[in-house]
């Protein structure tokens, strides 16, 4: 299996984001190029699909977290799914476990899950955290993107 990011559109207005292998650095440049092609469309609709991902790094983690903000922008639906084992250990090392809680807790590994536009996937998340405890997440989250942003930024420039 080959480490990649692949954007399509399946319908008007409907992308379908598919991470394989190790997300990570190596994948930096890909992830910001399809979070990119993201928020430049008119979205209704997005399934980010992580079935084939074997590692999630901080990378990955960033680039989720611009999709959530990109989504919520837009006010679009977003489905995620299959969670596989290693993204929610990412999380839970992070203490970023966004999906802890979403459908009372008992996201089964392979099991999509369905996020409406209404009150956007980020409140759906963080919906059993305390307001101290959805600040401080989404301080953390937003710091990884923009960390991440920025390094991929200095990179383009070393080129």
């Amino acid at each position: 299996m080959t480490d990649s990011v692949l954007v399509t559109q399946s319908a008007p207005h409907r992308f379908v984001v598919t991470l394989c292998g190790e997300v990570d650095l190596v994948l930096r440049a890909q992830l910001a190029d399809a979070n990119a092609r993201i928020a430049h469309a008119v979205l209704s609709a997005v399934h980010l699909d992580l079935r084939l991902v074997t590692f999630f790094s901080a990378d990955g983690l960033g680039f989720l977290a611009e999709l959530l903000d990109t989504v919520s922008r837009d006010d679009a639906a977003l489905t995620v799914g299959p969670i596989p084992r290693c993204v929610r250990r990412a999380m839970e090392i992070t203490d970023l476990d966004l999906m802890d809680g979403v459908d009372g807790g008992q996201m089964a590994e392979g099991r999509d899950a369905q996020y409406g536009a209404s009150g956007g996937l980020w409140d759906a998340l963080t919906a059993d955290f305390s307001a101290e405890e959805q600040t401080n997440i989404r301080q953390t989250v937003v710091g990884a993107a923009q960390r991440q942003r920025a390094a991929a930024h200095d990179g383009d420039q070393d080129s």
